[in-house]
């Protein structure tokens, strides 16, 4: 038998809405699953609700062969009994303590095996030189260094991380991201993350659970969930930029015909829709290739001729709208746009796999 963490809860607050989970994830292997949407849609309490700081209304939570919480048996295990580290999202260090002081708060023992864990975890995580300083005394990111530190010094079997960079300015969740993630990979506990942003969220995952209005919407893999959303109010959490209105109107050989306004489109088929089905055509900016002058050679299937409608400058990204007979958007570098001389009205033409063409029922 497999060993789970298995959620199937509902909390419901008092005059206001309920949030509820249902969801199973490998307690054995070191993967990050987030908790992808946006604020206020109940990933925190669903996050709460693990740790036990939560009492949900009605289900179960089981890690293993342990019962955590049963509504219906009136079991709940407090939070220290679950031996789970939860990193909140303003870290709450104690700021009194120093980094050593707050690394090792929460640990018990004899002084050496103490001291012994605290400088094992300042090396793991860059801290040496700094046990002494407060957390008045260290920049952003080594407060948040030192916070999770101290959730991972007593040994915990599950990580919870609520937002871990939104404290951060720009600059340091940039450089941060990817530290993290290397980190969060050699770790030998399961992980869940909170967050409401895309790039957090494609850098930190393996899993996602796409979480609005209190209710689980979509579960896959990160990057399966950005590309192929299962409804239209997942496309809108994923920020998909264009999603329109299609019918498919023939089908053969593993392909799809796809019709939007007066434009036809190819998308690979999947076996899940049937000739006449009304769509909506969904593809990422990132999945659209933009050409001018000269026949192409690439592979792709969609080959469409527009204008470009706008361009709109995203750091070193510009985020071009072309009119091929729907709106459509695409994404290139700074240095494209400038070789390829985009303007408003310049004639380009958009090149569009397939397999980059998602379509959502109905």
């Amino acid at each position: 038998m497999a060993f789970e963490l298995v959620a199937d809860f509902t909390k419901q607050y008092p005059g206001g809405p309920a949030v509820s989970a249902r969801f199973a994830i490998a307690a054995d292997v070191p993967s990050v699953t987030v908790l992808f949407g946006p604020s206020g849609s109940g990933k925190t309490t669903i996050l709460r609700c693990l740790a036990g700081l939560e009492r949900p209304d009605r289900g179960s939570i089981h890690f293993g062969d342990e019962t955590w919480h049963d509504a219906a048996r009136g079991i709940c295990i407090p939070p220290q009994a679950r031996r789970v580290a939860y990193l909140f999202q303003e870290y709450a260090l104690f700021p009194h303590l120093t980094v050593e002081g707050n690394i090792g708060y929460g640990l018990r023992g004899p002084h050496r095996v103490r001291a012994g864990r605290v400088a094992e975890l300042a090396q793991m995580l860059g801290l040496q030189g700094l046990e002494r300083r407060l957390p008045s005394q260290i920049s952003g990111g080594q407060r948040q260094r030192v916070a999770l530190a101290r959730a991972l010094a007593t040994e915990p079997r599950l990580l919870l991380l609520d937002e871990p960079l939104s404290a951060l300015d720009a600059a340091s969740r940039s450089l941060l991201r990817r530290e993290l993630r290397t980190f969060l990979s050699h770790l030998k506990i399961p992980t869940l993350v909170v967050t409401h942003g895309r790039t957090e969220a494609l850098v930190l995952g393996d899993r996602m659970l796409i979480v609005n209005g209190g209710r689980i919407l979509q579960d896959g893999l990160v990057h399966e969930v950005f590309r192929r959303p299962g409804d239209l109010s997942v496309a809108e959490i994923v920020g998909v930029e264009t999603v329109v209105p299609g019918r498919i109107v023939a089908a053969s050989e593993g392909l799809l015909q796809v019709e939007v306004g007066a434009v036809r489109l190819v998308a690979a088929d999947f076996g899940r829709l049937e000739d006449g089905a009304e769509v909506m055509v969904s593809i990422r900016a990132e999945e659209v290739l933009l050409e001018r002058g000269g026949p192409s050679r690439t592979s792709a299937r969609n080959h469409l001729e527009g204008r470009v409608l706008a361009l709109v400058p995203e750091g070193p990204l510009v985020r071009v709208v072309v009119d091929c007979g729907f709106p459509l958007a695409a994404l290139v570098t700074s240095l494209a746009c400038d070789e390829l001389e985009l303007a408003p009205g310049v004639p380009v033409a958009c090149l569009v796999k397939a397999t980059a063409v998602h379509l959502i029922p109905g």
